[in-house]
């Protein structure tokens, strides 16, 4: 977990129910995006500037490097073995990827960086070749990385945060900004020149993103893999549906958390398709949910976990069954509000079956739709002491999930974590254990 109070804590969440402390990174920098490369790399960004300024415990923008292959056998403090310094191209990073381009035969390694609450470069987005920094770590200066890095400004997008690598063609990269709306699709193909293929309006703020392909859990011990064809609920309640799959999830997908007064959650279809000339370069949105009850959703994990619907021998839809009735995973998107928590909504099976059609079930109104019902839960405002101040909020920052079944959700201004058990029957979540002061 990263925190703009600067420094980064591992916790371990294995067995169920359980949050204990791992290791740490302890620093006074401002650090918030991270992304993991396999099992050996963490990179973390330095903020540089937020958004009321210059952080004054920051030196600039940079990209931190930790090795975290022994992970979970992790040492009690970390730090980082290698750096790159990003102040000589840029005054501020907020989200970052990594990135490997398919297309070029020498097995490079990139790092994609929104530009944040950057005034250099208005809507950037900034890439940096990392691979001879991960085959030899060295923390490069500001010159030394500005030889690797290029940089893009999209100002349609004001504020990039949400940055996500397409996930069947690396070769597209899709932003979205804290101060619009607007989704741009960038073309990396030339490291040097990356190009603008098109700007999307009115799509979503933020659009924070996550894929099947890059955020799978693992399936708990004993359990097997769901047949394609008709499914009742005593099939799919506790057996989670199997990552890789293929015939079950759609790793085109790109599922993206909107946020503002309206929130929800909005999904894009990459595959290529002809007929429909869909493709990475020209994703279609197939889906979307939006009401006032998931304002400020900021975030969006992804769960194979069953949940039943309201009717109990429901099929799989399209063959004769009732959209809604199954799901084929859950979506779950923190609220950041100031009585924040957590929404899950449960994904059409049709999504993760091929059969993907463009819908907007609840018409932008408020309310649930039958097609993505949702369970809405809120951390009741309590008063706590944070710094020797006296803090009265429960903003979900971020959440992380487990094969467990147990939904951790982090708040931002009381350093809290408050922990929820999953139980799949589509009526109830458990009430959550909180544990302050803990991040």
């Amino acid at each position: 977990v990263t925190t703009r109070g600067g420094g980064l804590k591992v916790f371990n969440i294995s067995e169920p129910g359980q949050f204990s402390p791992l290791s740490r990174w302890e620093t006074s920098a401002p650090v918030e995006g991270q992304d993991r490369l396999e099992k050996e790399w963490l990179v973390v960004a330095e903020l540089g500037v937020g958004p009321d300024g210059p952080f004054p415990e920051s030196t600039g923008p940079k990209l931190h490097f930790l090795d975290v292959a022994a992970s979970p056998n992790l040492p009690e403090r970390i730090s980082p073995v290698a750096s790159v310094d990003l102040s000589g191209s840029i005054d501020a990073i907020l989200h970052v990827k990594f990135l490997r381009p398919s297309w070029r035969p020498t097995g490079e390694t990139w790092v994609v960086c929104t530009g944040g609450f950057a005034t250099s470069v208005l809507g950037a987005v900034v890439l940096v070749n990392v691979t001879s920094l991960l085959s030899t770590p060295a923390h490069w200066s500001a010159e030394e990385a500005a030889r690797a890095t290029s940089v893009l400004s999209i100002p349609a997008v004001s504020q990039p945060e949400g940055v996500l690598v397409a996930p069947l063609d690396s070769r597209f990269v899709y932003v979205g900004g804290i101060n619009s709306t607007s989704l741009a699709i960038v073309d990396v193909t030339s490291f040097l020149s990356p190009t603008i293929v098109q700007v999307r309006e009115s799509v979503g703020p933020q659009l924070v993103a996550a894929t099947w392909k890059d955020q799978p859990l693992p399936l708990p011990k004993g359990t097997s893999r769901p047949k394609k064809t008709r499914l009742s609920y005593e099939n799919m309640l506790f057996t989670d549906i199997q990552e890789g799959n293929d015939e079950t999830f759609d790793e085109g997908l790109v599922f993206m958390a909107a946020w503002g007064l309206k929130g929800g959650l909005l999904v894009l279809d990459t595959n290529d398709n002809e007929s429909s000339s869909t493709s990475a370069a020209n994703p279609k949105e197939v889906a979307r949910h939006t009401d006032l009850r998931l304002s400020e959703a900021n975030r969006v994990k992804l769960a194979p976990w069953a949940w039943r619907g309201a009717n109990e021998t429901a099929v799989m839809a399209g063959d004769g069954g009732v959209a809604g009735d199954l799901c084929a995973g859950v979506a779950f998107l923190p609220l950041e509000l100031e009585c924040g928590g957590f929404a899950a909504l449960r994904i059409p099976p049709a999504l993760n079956c091929g059969r993907a059609t463009t819908q907007s079930p609840n018409g932008g109104g408020d309310g649930e739709s039958p097609l993505w019902p949702a369970e809405v839960v809120h951390v009741p405002l309590s008063e706590f002491v944070h710094d020797d101040v006296v803090v009265q909020s429960t903003k979900a920052y971020c959440l992380a999930l487990s094969s467990s079944r147990f939904v951790y959700l982090f708040i931002a201004e009381t350093a809290s974590v408050y922990i929820y058990r999953f139980d799949g029957d589509g009526t109830k979540m458990n009430d959550g254990k909180m544990i302050a002061g803990t991040i």
